[in-house]
This record gives structure tokens, C-alpha cells and sequence, in this order.
């Protein structure tokens, strides 16, 4: 970063340049942070960074609720049966060779 007074090379984290001493970075008034001194507004909160009258900041959106229907989705004939067993119909479990003499 240079010094906006004399040009000189200084470190990001100066407040004041230790060349001629001019004001380098500001805190803003609204969160404290660190300003850059070609920046008209904070860009944290959004205030004016120069006393250049006071911005505004955005106002914050409410978050949008999801759409829902309030009925439940309608399928068309024959869904029920294409998701169903093979057949469509309940079948017995086959039991093996012995399984239906040794069952209940």
C-alpha cells in the first residue's frame, strides 16, 4: 500500500505512515474494523468511511420460506400398481421342498 500524502511504500496494517506521518488507515465508527483510505464506504458495515455524510446500511432480507403445496402430489392411474410387486398382487412366500410338511 502507498501513502496517499508522500507516496511511499508502507505496510497494510499502518495507521500512520512513518514517512511524514500522515493518517493512513481509519476505523470505522460503526464496527470498529480497519478502513483503507481510498475506500468511501466500510465495507463490513456498510457505513460512510470518510465522514462523507452517513450511508445507509442495506437492510437485511428476510429469509424466503419454500413454496409448498398443501395438497399432496396426484399421480396418475396405475402408479400404484407399476411401484407394487411383480404381479401387482400379494404373493405367499414359497416355503422349499420340506417347508410346507414341517409348518404350522
Amino acid at each position: 500500500m502507498q501513502c496517499p500524502a508522500c507516496n511511499q511504500q508502507i505496510q497494510d496494517e499502518f495507521k500512520f505512515c512513518p514517512h511524514c506521518g500522515h493518517k493512513v488507515n481509519n476505523t470505522c465508527s460503526g464496527c470498529g474494523k480497519n478502513l483503507q483510505p481510498e475506500w468511501v464506504t466500510c465495507p463490513y458495515c456498510g457505513l460512510a468511511a470518510k465522514g462523507q455524510g452517513t450511508a445507509q446500511p442495506l437492510p437485511p432480507q428476510p429469509p424466503q420460506k419454500p413454496q409448498y403445496s398443501q395438497h399432496p402430489p396426484t399421480y396418475p392411474s396405475g402408479h400404484r400398481d407399476y411401484h407394487s410387486g411383480s404381479s401387482g398382487r400379494y404373493r405367499k412366500r414359497k416355503k422349499g421342498l420340506f417347508g410346507s410338511f414341517f409348518s404350522s
